[in-house]
C-alpha cells in the first residue's frame, strides 16, 4: 500500500467539513459540464423557468436487421409481449418497397427520411413533413454474414426479399459475403498475406500459427 491507493485529497478541508472530499486540480474547459452533474442554484433557476434540460437534434432512427425467422424486435419487453410471426420493421420496410415507387430509389438506412415507421400498425408510411437520419445497428464483423448483410444495406437500394439484398448486376450468390466481394466493398487481404509469406521465411510453426490466430481474433482478414 503506497500513495497510489490513496485518492487526491485536501487535509484542511477533510478537518474543516468532516467528510470525505476529493480533490483534484483541473485546468480545461469541458470543466463547466461537471460544474452542471450535480443539483446547483443555476441548475435551479434553470428547472423553475422550464427551460429545455436536454434535446435530440436531428432525429435519428434504429434501423434493426436480422435473418429470416430471426424477428427479434427492438425492446425485450415487446419481445415478450409480440405474437410470433409478426412483421418487423425490416420485413416492413422490404414489404413497403413493393408499394411504394419512392422505396426503389432508397437504402434501408435512407428510408427513414422520407417515411416514418408506425409501431402499433408495424408498417411504413410516407413521411408529411420534417426527416429522420436512419441508422443501422452496430454488427461487429466477427458476426459473420449478418455483418456483410448490413454492408449491403447501405448501398442496395429497392430490395424486396432477402435474396435482392445478394442480388448484384442480375446475379444472386449464395451468401451476403460474396455479393460484398462481387460489390468490391472490402478491402483485399493482400498487406497479410504477404506479411503471413514474410514470418514464413524467418520464424517457427508456432510463431506463423500464433499470427495467423492474431489475425482471426482481431477479425483483421476479410477472408480467412
Amino acid at each position: 500500500m503506497d500513495n497510489r491507493n490513496v485518492v487526491p485529497y485536501n487535509a484542511y478541508m477533510l478537518m474543516s467539513y468532516q467528510a470525505h472530499v476529493n480533490i483534484e486540480y483541473y485546468n480545461k474547459s469541458n470543466a463547466i459540464k461537471y460544474l452542471f452533474k450535480y443539483l446547483s442554484a443555476c441548475e435551479a433557476v434553470w428547472r423553475t423557468l422550464s427551460y429545455d434540460i436536454h434535446q435530440r437534434w436531428p432525429l435519428m432512427t434504429r434501423l434493426i436487421f436480422h435473418f429470416p425467422e430471426e424477428q427479434d424486435d427492438d425492446d425485450l419487453e415487446e419481445i415478450v409481449e409480440e405474437e410470433e410471426g409478426k412483421c418487423t420493421m425490416f420485413i416492413a420496410w422490404m414489404e413497403d418497397n413493393k408499394k411504394f415507387e419512392l422505396g426503389q430509389i432508397l437504402t434501408y438506412a435512407e428510408f427513414p427520411n422520407q417515411f416514418v415507421y408506425d409501431r402499433e400498425a408495424r408498417e411504413w408510411n410516407p413521411r408529411k413533413k420534417g426527416y429522420s437520419i436512419g441508422r443501422l445497428n452496430y454488427v461487429p464483423p466477427g458476426t459473420g454474414d449478418i455483418y456483410y448483410m448490413k454492408i449491403l444495406l447501405a448501398v442496395q437500394r429497392g430490395c424486396t426479399t432477402y435474396e435482392s439484398i445478394r442480388t448484384v448486376s442480375g446475379i444472386t450468390y449464395s451468401s451476403f459475403q460474396d455479393a460484398c466481394y462481387s460489390m468490391a466493398l472490402l478491402c483485399d487481404d493482400r498487406e497479410f498475406i504477404t506479411a503471413i509469406n514474410e514470418v514464413a521465411e524467418l520464424a517457427s510453426g508456432h510463431q506463423l500459427r500464433k499470427l495467423f490466430a492474431i489475425l482471426l481474433i482481431s477479425n483483421s482478414i476479410s477472408n480467412p
